[in-house]
Parts: C-alpha cells; structure tokens; sequence
C-alpha cells in the first residue's frame, strides 16, 4: 500500500460526496481511504456505509463516538496501512493526481514528506479567492538546514504527504484543542523529517467556510490552547534538543501573538487588548527568550530570510511595545472597511 488517506467526518453530509468523489479519482495505484465517522448525527452515516459496500476494496469505514478531529485522525493513523499518510477534510476535494504527484516527487527526492500549492475556493460560489504555497516553487529542502523555514509553511495537514513512521512519532495530547492542533502537530514531527519537497502546483481545493473552527477563538478555549502549546514545547524540546528553542518561539510569535489576538471570537477591542496582554504574559513565563530570537534578527531576515519579515516586524513592535498600538489600529480598518485580513 503506497498511501493512505485519512479523511474525518463529522455532520459532513452536504459535502463528503464530493470530497470522496475525488478521492476515488485519484490516479495513483495502490491506495486506500480511511473514513472516520466522528460520531456523526446527521446522514453521514448512511452515505458513508453506501460507499464502503460499493467500493470495499478501496474505503474503510469506521464509525467512533465524538470525540473531535484530533482523536478522530489519531484512530485513522492507527488504521492506516500505507508507505505515506495524507489527511483531507470532508468538505474539501483534491485534484485527481494529487497523491500520484506527490508520492513520485517523494521517492524522486528521497523526501519525508511533500507540500503541494492549494486554491482557497469560497464553498458557497466556488469563487477563487486566491492559490497559496506557490512561493516555495520547486525545490528540496533539508530541515536541519532551514528550520526557520517550517513556521512559515502553512500549517494544515491537508496539502501534505508524510512517510508513515514520521507520522506516528507525533505529540498526544489527553485533551486536544480545537483549533490550532494541525500546527502543533506539525511542530512535533517536523524534528524528525529529514527533507521536504516543495511542488508548486496546486493539487488541493480549501473550500471556506464562514463556519469554519479556524473562523474564530472562544476566550474559553484559550487555556486549553495554551496548554497544548506548553505540552508541545516540551514534547519537542525533550527529543530535539534546545537547538530547536527558537523555532518553537517562532511559531508561539507567530500563532499565539499575532493569530490568536485577532482571531478572539468577541470581536470587542477592550477584550481583544486584554487577551493580548495575557498572551504577552503567558508568552514571557512559558517561553523566555521569545523577545531574543536569532531568526527574526535584521542581519539574519535580510540576508536570503526575507519570508520573515512580518513576524519581525510583529516581534519588533512587541519589543518597542508598538504592538498595542497596531492591534487598536488594525481593528479600526478592519470593523471600519468591514475586511478580514487574512493572517
């Protein structure tokens, strides 16, 4: 078995058609979908089951109580049979030579894993709002060469290959967050990928949702979030070594001190300001030396690093204690042009 798919389900009636149509299209040989229906109370079910019996040789079904896409994946990894991993969400669709492309650019490279280029398409008018991951072009990267590289590759599992032992090497988390939990996963297997593969076509449709769990943060989700983060911190550190502090900084810059503040649910500027503070204190006694780190330095951004610009900028305006100041006037353009700036 080349690959496995692992595809997460939960009330994705109006959309799992279509995403496993494509699956089903694929031109690569010898591969397998893994459904896991996460408890599902609407017809998810019944479809799902119709399509096992029909292609029996192709899809495994399994049908779980609720427990969220974190445990729903951790049972799929456990189900999976292939050289290589792939994740999906029902309500995306991938292109039919996505896996093909990218299990060969893996074996020609001798990668870990692969990152294709994707289309954010809006799910209600098929609208394409813009093609990412194409800046990487074609190339190989080493990891132990450019891991101030991996905080700005985007974060979701999706438009990813991962040979299957990485895969399994990733953090478990007793409770995991919902949102967030791609990135830290991530962050915990890069430390034992040896070389990624960049293809610049874009082989993966991310239909948007405005309901999406990235849309927004609950205030109530934030310690959990931050916990998962510490847990991930120290799960890396413990088997990577410190040599890996500063990308673990760089992600928390990037994701908790930029994203996180101005994902907040509410919406109000008073709460936004006060969660950004906590963050900020949070940011100084679990992860010391975020201020300091060798990767956002002029020196180091200008020469070849220039992909790190904005988070130098956020980090620079933290450490002059700008950062409020920008927070206050991003969310008067934003309520005020009635935008999304998209971080």
């Amino acid at each position: 078995m080349k690959v496995s798919i692992i595809l997460p389900i939960y009330n994705g009636e109006k959309y799992i058609d279509l995403c496993i149509k494509s699956l089903l299209n694929q031109t690569l040989k010898n591969y397998e979908i893994i459904c896991i229906n996460d408890g599902s109370t609407d017809g998810s079910r019944k479809i799902l089951d119709n399509y096992q019996k029909k292609y029996f040789d192709k899809i495994k079904v399994f049908h779980i109580e609720n427990s969220g896409v974190w445990e729903a994946r951790n049972f799929g990894i456990k189900q999976a049979r292939g050289e290589y991993i792939g994740f999906c969400d029902c309500d995306d669709c991938v292109k039919p030579e996505m896996y093909q492309e990218l299990y060969e650019r893996i074996k020609k490279d001798g990668s870990d894993m692969a990152v294709c280029a994707y289309k954010r398409v809006d799910i209600q008018t098929g609208k394409l709002l813009c093609c990412e991951m194409k800046k990487f072009g074609e190339k190989v990267i080493t990891v132990q060469e450019n891991k101030d590289l991996l905080p700005v590759i985007n974060t979701s599992l999706w438009n990813k290959l991962i040979r299957r032992d990485v895969v399994e090497k990733h953090i478990n988390f007793t409770v995991a967050p919902r949102v967030a939990e791609d990135m830290m996963f991530l962050l915990s297997v890069y430390p034992f990928v040896k070389k990624i593969s960049f293809f610049s076509k874009p082989l993966y449709i991310y239909r948007v949702r405005s309901d999406s769990a990235m849309s927004y943060i609950k205030k109530e989700e934030i310690p959990l979030l931050k916990d998962s983060m510490v847990q991930t911190k120290e799960y890396v550190l413990k088997r990577a070594g410190n040599e890996w502090k500063d990308v673990i900084n760089l992600f928390v810059l990037i994701h908790f001190g930029a994203a996180v503040v101005l994902k907040s649910a509410s919406g109000r500027r008073k709460e936004i300001i006060t969660m950004q503070k906590d963050i900020q204190n949070w940011m100084e006694i679990k992860f010391k030396g975020w201020k300091q780190n060798s990767y956002l330095k002029l020196s180091f951004v200008l020469n070849g690093h220039k992909y790190l610009i904005k988070p130098m900028l956020i980090l620079w305006m933290y450490q002059t204690g700008l950062f409020s100041v920008f927070l206050r006037l991003y969310l008067c353009i934003t309520k005020l042009l009635n935008i999304d700036i998209k971080w």
